[in-house]
């Protein structure tokens, strides 16, 4: 864990103390959670919180451990670094107690947990809560209901462009395919063309054939019958 007194002091400086947290309680307050931030002197680390945290999602039942983790250590300044006693609020969300300490003292989970540190440094997130939206917009810290509706509206409106901007080229990629479809079937229908031609012409060619023989056949059947011919017929 860390002293809270000098983490205070080394974030917001000496002069502001404790008095940071002076509007988070009064916001509390008004929904009825209360904030004792002078129940701890120190900041636990939160390795085993979040890797518990990881367990429970397995177990369908994160929400409600992420509720109680938040009161044990913000009302009753419980040390949700211990071991101890992450398996007793596991246990009051559900969780089989010795399940949860056998798991806490493994390596199960460690890599998993690491590696959701590692994504969310990369995606520059320094803030709690931080809020991910289409897992590409990030709203960090607790804001005013007025600036949640600001920027997701800008959201809305981004949105909204990005989809007006898909269907402009699906329209463009149509209309293209269409022109190409009508180019395909011109040249499609002149080939056809140009083949019912050649095989007319083919036809046409060998009807042309068949006449010339028999016109040929008729000229000489019908020629006169030399005396030759009739004398070797009579011999």
């Amino acid at each position: 864990g860390y002293d809270k007194e000098l983490y205070m002091q080394q974030k917001f400086g000496s002069n502001r103390g404790n008095g940071v947290y002076d509007e988070i309680v009064s916001i509390g307050k008004d929904l009825e959670f209360d904030f004792n931030f002078s129940k701890t002197k120190r900041i636990p680390n939160t390795f085993l919180a979040h890797r518990l945290l990881w367990y429970a999602e397995q177990k369908n039942v994160q929400n409600e451990l992420s509720e109680a983790l938040f009161y044990a250590y913000f009302t009753n300044g419980k040390d949700v670094g211990s071991i101890e006693v992450l398996a007793t609020i596991a246990y009051e969300v559900g969780l089989d107690k010795s399940e949860v300490i056998t798991f806490l003292e493994s390596d199960t989970g460690a890599k998993e947990v690491e590696n959701q540190e590692l994504d969310s440094i990369e995606r520059s997130i320094g803030a709690v809560p931080t809020y991910i939206i289409n897992d590409q917009y990030l709203i960090q810290g607790g804001q005013q209901p007025e600036t949640f509706i600001s920027f997701l509206r800008r959201i809305q409106l981004k949105e909204q462009e990005k989809l007006n901007d898909v269907f402009s080229k699906r329209k463009l990629v149509e209309e293209k395919y269409n022109q190409n479809s009508k180019k395909l079937d011109a040249v499609y229908q002149a080939k056809l063309k140009e083949l019912r031609n050649r095989i007319k012409n083919q036809e046409d060619l060998r009807l042309l054939k068949v006449n010339q023989l028999t016109n040929l056949s008729l000229i000489h059947i019908s020629e006169p019958t030399r005396p030759e011919r009739i004398a070797y017929a009579v011999v």
